[in-house]
């Protein structure tokens, strides 16, 4: 904690290294979740793991979401 506001850093680094596990062991909904809450995470702070990290995801949770939705898990 610095200046009274949290590091979000472990925060996306959990979930997205989590969903990464999770996408290994082909638990797509489980990984999409963990993908989602780092989406969804509002930081006003834009630093350059941030901006890496959630791109990656956001590629990551487009392309298994629309498997998802054809049926074509094969592929990932």
């Amino acid at each position: 904690m610095q200046g009274g506001q949290f590091d979000a850093k472990p925060f996306l680094l959990y979930y997205y290294y989590g969903g990464m596990i999770y996408l290994a062991l082909k638990n797509y909904k489980r990984a999409l979740f963990f993908f989602e809450n780092v989406r969804m995470h509002d930081s006003t702070v834009a630093t350059s793991y941030k901006l890496i990290v959630c791109w990656h995801v956001h590629k990551l949770f487009i392309t298994i979401s629309i498997s998802q939705v054809i049926g074509c898990e094969d592929w990932l």
